[in-house]
């Protein structure tokens, strides 16, 4: 598939298509959406936002959990 034939597909320029090439930050999500389904990879990008599969986000939110504030009193519990 050449590029102009994926920017068809598509339905972007091929303009557009470069600049998703170079990583430009103006691209829209549904434009690289577009282009993933235009090459049969879309099924790889719902593994993106999969939180089961991200071991970094996972640190990163059990670092923000709050943190216990009081330490364990011994309880005396002889009656």
């Amino acid at each position: 598939m050449t590029q102009d034939d994926l920017a068809a597909a598509a339905q972007i320029t091929r303009k557009t298509l470069y600049a998703i090439e170079k990583g430009a930050p103006g691209i829209s999500l549904g434009t690289l959406l577009s282009v993933l389904w235009a090459l049969g990879l879309l099924d790889s990008a719902a593994s993106v936002a999969d939180p089961d599969k991200d071991e970094h986000g996972r640190v990163l939110e059990a670092a923000r959990q709050p943190q216990r504030v009081r330490s364990p009193t011994n309880v005396n519990n002889d009656f």
